[in-house]
């Protein structure tokens, strides 16, 4: 396998065994990637993968205006623009099963959307009136957990991918969970 890591906007890979450590050096795989930080003076880049393919947003769309394309990067290089309709885009998270991306759109809602690469079509998963964040995926490719933050406190919550039912706390802000 290999380590994908980011530095200064560029992804790299180097070769990786666990017995034997590294092998030989980095390779530049993308250059240009959107980074965006937290609340806590980080900078994370805007960028997902799964083991046959890398979605990110590029650095100049992240810089120049507040609507984005999404691009999709195959194993050889080649670059090609996801039909989604151009958004404020960010954190975008590429499902276990490959056939979706999960994305915050920051708009006035901030709420997560996926983007269904087989029909093309962009659902919204969640629309509470909090500020909703960093789209991840259950393993099984069912469920989307994110961060909510409210005035009075901050959670990780879960949801149905498809959208269905509402979401639900899985844990609270101070670290306790919910039942």
């Amino acid at each position: 396998g290999h380590l994908v890591y980011m530095r200064a906007g560029e992804i790299l890979a180097v070769p990786f065994d666990v017995e034997s450590r590294f092998v030989g050096e980095p390779v530049s795989v993308v250059d240009n990637v959107a980074l965006g930080g937290g609340g806590c003076n980080c900078r994370f880049g805007h960028f997902a993968m799964s083991q046959v393919a890398l979605v990110y947003v590029p650095r100049s769309a992240y810089v120049a205006e507040p609507s984005r394309t999404l691009l999709w990067v195959d194993r050889d290089g080649r670059e090609e623009t996801i039909s989604a309709p151009a958004r404020p885009y960010l954190w975008p998270r590429l499902s276990p099963d490959q056939t979706r991306i999960a994305v915050e759109i920051r708009d006035q809602e901030y709420d997560i959307w996926i983007w269904d690469l087989e029909r093309a079509t962009l659902t919204r998963v969640t629309a509470d009136p909090t500020q909703d964040s960093w789209p991840a995926w259950t393993p099984d490719s069912n469920y989307i957990l994110f961060g909510r933050n409210t005035r009075d406190q901050r959670g990780l919550y879960r949801q149905a991918a498809n959208g269905a039912g509402t979401s639900v706390q899985i844990m609270a802000g101070s670290g306790t969970r919910r039942r």
